[in-house]
């Protein structure tokens, strides 16, 4: 097997060596129509990862906020 993949042990997948390990239960959201529409116009590859980074910036930028109050 290729060194850059291993076995979740939780799952049986294989997963990119050093990927982030996923919650069981994923989060779902309503977005405004407008919202909505740009991020299903995103190939579906891309949408899941774009929206974790997405998510992962605002918290960050929340939790800067908070240490600079």
């Amino acid at each position: 097997m290729n060194e850059k993949y291993k076995q979740d042990r939780r799952t049986g997948k294989f997963v990119p060596t050093g990927a982030p390990v996923m919650a069981e239960k994923p989060i779902a959201v309503r977005l405004p129509v407008e919202i909505d529409a740009q991020v299903r116009a995103m190939p579906s590859s891309e949408r899941s990862e774009w929206l974790r980074k997405a998510i992962a910036a605002q918290l960050e930028r929340e939790q800067q906020q908070d240490l600079s109050a």
